[in-house]
């Protein structure tokens, strides 16, 4: 059933981890429930923390047999409320309170704020937002080492809070010495992806990587954007990023909030174009953290990021606090599957990324980028149900899920690594090969998808990829496999797919009498016969299918406009009909233009 699941849903789900799955069975069945990729906020917690929650998973993991991306989101160049002396704070609106980054202690009577400069670069009538803006300040007293504001949206303040000021463009360094921590953390844990908060420029980026790169570490970076320098410095940003999260939170509290919308859909499409990984994120399910349910326009909000082109959709305090963390995990694959299996998203994002867009998607094509491209052109007009893409780096599936195709996208590797990192890309399912599989050639990779059960009877598979694998080639082999056993080729066919009992007939005189005696049993027939002749136009439109061993002389619209539900298939080569007995029952495609057994 998992395996149905991992090749139905295209869209992959991130799911945060936090005290509400501090639990292997909680882990287990978000596994099943459709988890693709375990993200560990460091914003919050201690290292000693995480590593157990990653031991959780790592155990919920070896019982279903169901892998998880591990990804790390670090704290970055933030502000946030410091720890609380006691329980939670009321803070009433109309009323003051004061703000100062020198106390450690976030009271009653003063809130701590995690930089230290913050009563010397306010100004009377900044605004402060805390908690995602459900908690706002105006500031209206600059004192001695701390600030006093007004309250003119009060709430509940929590423990350590997020905190931003729209209109002050805070001097914090891009990394801090934690940062750098979580990041040698992550090193050590094999973690797949580094969520980067607050990437400002493309020089934040470099800063990581070259840390990463110091310990020779594969690990992918995922640039969050989450004020305005970074928006402007977007596309310098994600030529140096593997991928952007649309972090709409904190983005939301530095810019005009009516604008998020538009500059969610613009960041996708940039990440679409630029053939990057794009996540949209933050309180897509808000309400689940109380609600079994969520509103209705949750549902479309995720509905939404799906139609406008994410990779991934994540979950926040949904998974890592809520009461049901499983439960919108659920709804999430639930939402997906119902938008990917629509008609209007198939006309929407099938077309848009193949037709619309090949210029800016495959600008300065390469051998392999042309070799893809003809692969997806290749498994539409033939039907096929899925690819095959065997890959050591990962670097062709990436190709074909930027390409958005309709057919799921199946994986082979022998690299723990690159698997991990393929659990993440927009209609992948990577196939973990064991040591002693083969992975050279064509059938090798057949028996391995065979193998797995994801091939059943009759079904086609495109394969796409180098080979022979154990040479470094670009994409050199585009073919398509038939998982049966095919009776014969024609050179004409039209009209659909039809399956009966073969029957012989000399003349259209056996062909009528046969279809009279037999219209009203519950038994399909495919006719076979020498020649078509204009007079058999009639009868035509009552047969299921038929077989012409010689050339067709009617033109071919007539019998398409006079028979469009009629499987023909005729012009057959070196046919040996003996060995096709009849009464036995056959299979023929007039599209595609070849018979085969059911």
């Amino acid at each position: 059933m998992y395996k149905h699941m991992q090749t139905q849903r295209k869209t992959k789900i991130i799911a945060t981890l936090g005290p509400a799955c501090n639990n292997k069975d909680i882990l287990a069945t978000m596994l099943k429930a459709g988890l693709n990729c375990a993200r560990f906020n460091f914003s919050h917690g201690n290292h000693t923390e995480h590593l157990n929650r990653l031991k959780l998973l790592q155990e919920a993991e070896k019982e279903t047999g169901i892998h998880a991306v591990y990804m790390l989101d670090t704290k970055g160049p933030e502000v946030r409320t410091g720890p609380l002396a006691g329980d939670p704070i009321m803070l009433e609106k109309g009323k003051s309170v004061f703000v100062s980054g020198k106390v450690k202690e976030t009271s009653a009577d003063c809130i701590a704020i995690s930089y230290p400069r913050i009563h010397a670069e306010l100004r009377k009538g900044d605004l402060i937002k805390i908690a995602d803006g459900s908690i706002q300040l105006l500031t209206q007293e600059i004192l001695d080492g701390k600030v006093r504001a007004d309250i003119i949206s009060g709430g509940l303040l929590g423990n350590r809070k997020n905190v931003n000021i729209p209109d002050l463009q805070l001097q914090l360094p891009s990394m801090s010495s934690k940062d750098t921590e979580d990041i040698q953390f992550a090193i050590e844990h094999d973690f797949d992806y580094l969520a980067a908060s607050f990437i400002r420029s493309a020089e934040d980026v470099l800063r990581i990587r070259e840390i990463l790169n110091e310990k020779d570490s594969d690990i992918h970076i995922i640039s969050k954007i989450e004020n305005q320098e970074g928006l402007d410095n977007l596309q310098s940003i994600l030529q140096v990023s593997d991928g952007i999260m649309v972090a709409r939170g904190d983005l939301a509290e530095q810019v005009a909030p009516e604008t998020v919308p538009l500059i969610q859909k613009r960041i996708i499409l940039q990440c679409n174009e630029q053939r990057k990984i794009v996540i949209t994120a933050t309180q897509m399910l808000q309400s689940m953290e109380q609600s079994e349910t969520p509103t209705r326009a949750e549902l479309t909000d995720v509905a939404n990021a799906i139609f406008d082109g994410s990779d991934a959709i994540m979950l926040s305090g949904e998974t890592a606090q809520g009461l049901y963390p499983v439960e919108a995990i659920a709804v999430m694959h639930k939402v997906s599957l119902a938008v990917e299996k629509s008609r209007l998203f198939k006309d929407h994002v099938f077309t848009s990324f193949s037709h619309t867009r090949p210029n800016s998607l495959y600008s300065g094509d390469s051998a392999s980028e042309t070799m893809v491209s003809a692969a997806q052109m290749v498994a539409n007009k033939s039907n096929a149900s899925m690819f095959a893409s065997p890959t050591n780096s990962g670097y062709t599936p990436k190709k074909l899920a930027c390409l958005r195709p309709e057919q799921p996208i199946l994986s082979p590797t022998k690299s723990q690594r690159v698997y991990k990192k393929l659990l993440l890309l927009w209609g992948v399912t990577p196939i973990l090969l064991d040591s002693t599989e083969k992975n050279n050639a064509i059938e090798d990779t057949i028996e391995q998808i065979r193998r797995r059960k994801f091939l059943g009877k009759n079904q086609k598979i495109v394969l796409v990829g180098a080979f022979p694998r154990n040479v470094p080639l670009q994409v050199n082999i585009v073919q398509v496999h038939f998982e049966g056993k095919i009776l014969f080729r024609t050179r004409f066919g039209c009209g659909p797919v039809a399956q009966g009992i073969l029957f012989h007939a000399q003349t259209i005189n056996q062909i009528v009498q046969h279809e009279e005696e037999t219209r009203n049993k519950n038994e399909k027939f495919i006719y076979y016969t020498n020649k078509l002749t204009f007079e058999m136009l009639a009868i035509l439109p009552k047969l299921s299918g038929i077989i012409v061993k010689q050339p067709i002389e009617i033109p071919m619209k007539i019998i398409a406009n006079q028979c469009p539900n009629t499987a023909i298939l005729s012009h057959i080569d070196n046919l040996m009909f003996t060995k096709l007995e009849e009464g036995k029952e056959i299979v023929i495609s007039g599209k595609e233009q070849y018979a085969y057994e059911p």
